[in-house]
């Protein structure tokens, strides 16, 4: 559920700064907010998504999961 939710982080920010700063949206910004909510919707209903099983999932299998998530932001930062 987070990556449906930082797709629309963009269209939420203009919509909402154009509230707060009393400033009107353009053709352009609204276009380009459905067209990325509908995408987001057709990306969803295409998915699918469920519930997954971790009960398959060993424990060192998290530990390296883990392990190269750790070294791909220990990557980002420096």
């Amino acid at each position: 559920m987070v990556q449906p939710l930082l797709a629309l982080e963009l269209p939420a920010a203009l919509i909402f700064s154009g509230f707060f700063f009393g400033s009107r949206l353009g053709r352009r910004e609204w276009g380009t907010s459905a067209v990325m909510a509908v995408g987001l919707a057709g990306l969803l209903i295409t998915l699918g998504p469920s519930g997954g099983n971790t009960s398959s999932i060993t424990w060192w299998e998290w530990v390296i999961g883990c392990g190269a998530n750790l070294l791909l932001v220990e990557a980002g930062i420096l």
